[in-house]
């Protein structure tokens, strides 16, 4: 009941938002904004219509691995097996559907993106994979959301020629259905702050594998909130600092009577300097973060303990001339030695192996060779550590490993514009 509750609460305060902020005058179909004899000919096309933009790219990638990582088309991190690897993929294609309201002083946008990264039977057999699905609604300073789209938390992400832009090394965040409510205001001439707030599904895992999500089994959403500042200086040089954090709540075991709770807090800073050199970066610190693909792919250990993490990236881009780039960066996920446990009972033995920091090195140059299309070359190194966990029934022993790998991947990228 109190879950009930608190769930129409937090639905009620999204309306009460969106009610007080849209409220409009109701559109009138009689109104003809070119006059009535004029609208007669063209309101099929103007009046009544929406208008629409596609967009997306085509994208090929050819990437040699000096040692294999996972899993393989993208590297997540590096895996143990010194063998090299050769992969040549059109999965990272991506298309949009782009469509715009402007009834009155209230505009509204709706979005629909995929790219081929879904479950496919082969190589030439690509899923569908949907990225993005969601209607915005928009009036002066004000915006509600709703749909899938990218987390509230961690906005930003590196530059990168691999698809999964530091995923498990470093950079948190993804997509997922949400309710979102956002605002800004002006501070001075050239600046400005921003907030957004939003309940969001919670996923989880299946700890008690009774086939249901423990973040469904919740009954509440996750609660993710943004505040951001932006200011320019001059016509080149601006700044960007954020501050947000995520909460939420996994339930299992028998009458739901475990827990796992998920929670970050990230900072996001973004700095150009003039046209030619940017700095761009995040950190963050937080527990079971497998679904934002932090804890390099960890979430909770045996024992039912949350796994603590903790990491970043940081990125330096140089543009020289129009259509040219170059980007360096470094990032990071550490999740916390002491979470990666396994159970230690009397004369019965376990052993685990857990990922116990990954690291990424990159460096990138992306050149427009062409109008639309852009080739890319990018070298990268990872270095995963594994530490192994041995319990013989009365003593335990830790071993831990590196394995890293070079990448070096080729890219070509045909815009939709």
């Amino acid at each position: 009941m109190k879950r009930a509750i608190a769930f129409s609460a937090v639905i009620l305060l999204f309306i009460v938002l969106g009610t007080a902020t849209f409220a409009a005058e109701p559109a009138d179909d009689k109104k003809h904004p070119h006059g009535e004899k004029e609208c007669k000919s063209t309101c099929d096309k103007t009046c009544h219509a929406y208008t629409f933009r596609f967009g997306g790219y085509f994208k090929t990638d050819i990437a040699y691995d000096e040692s294999r990582t996972y899993p393989g088309n993208y590297a997540l991190w590096a895996v143990d097996c010194e063998d090299d690897a050769l992969h040549l993929t059109v999965k990272q294609t991506r298309l949009n559907f782009n469509f715009f309201w402007e009834p009155n002083d209230v505009t509204t946008m709706a979005k629909l993106e995929f790219d081929f990264y879904g479950v496919g039977a082969a190589e030439n057999k690509a899923g569908l994979m949907l990225r993005h699905a969601f209607l915005k609604v928009s009036k002066g300073r004000f915006s509600l959301l709703a749909g899938q789209t990218s987390d509230v938390i961690s906005p930003l992400v590196p530059k990168t020629v691999n698809y999964t832009v530091a995923w498990y090394q470093g950079n948190i965040g993804y997509r997922r259905p949400q309710l979102r409510f956002a605002t800004w205001g002006k501070l001075g001439e050239k600046a400005k702050i921003d907030l957004a707030l939003a309940a969001a599904r919670t996923i989880g895992g299946d700890l008690d594998t009774n086939t249901v999500d423990d973040g469904t089994d919740s009954g509440l959403p996750t609660f993710q909130g943004r505040l951001g500042i932006g200011a320019r200086f001059g016509e080149e040089v601006s700044l960007g600092l954020g501050v947000s954090g995520h909460y939420g709540r996994e339930v299992y075991g028998d009458d739901d009577g475990e827990e796992a709770i998920t929670q970050s807090f990230n900072v996001d800073a973004h700095l150009r300097f003039n046209r030619y050199i940017a700095l761009s970066g995040e950190f963050f610190t937080g527990k079971n973060l497998k679904t934002y693909f932090g804890g390099i792919a960890q979430a909770v250990n045996e024992l039912g303990g949350e796994i603590d993490d903790a990491g970043g990236w940081g990125q330096l881009s140089l543009m020289p001339r129009k259509g040219l780039s170059f980007n360096f960066g470094y990032s990071i996920d550490d999740p916390d030695d002491e979470d990666l446990v396994i159970g230690q009972t009397d004369g019965v033995s376990n052993e685990g192996t857990f990922k116990g920091k990954n690291t990424w090195v990159f460096g990138n140059v992306m050149y427009g060779f062409v109008k639309n299309v852009t080739a890319m070359l990018e070298i990268s190194h990872f270095t995963t550590n594994y530490i192994t966990r041995r319990w013989d029934g009365a003593v335990l022993t830790t071993t831990d490993k590196d394995y890293d790998s070079i990448r070096v991947q080729f890219a070509l990228m045909a815009a939709i514009k």
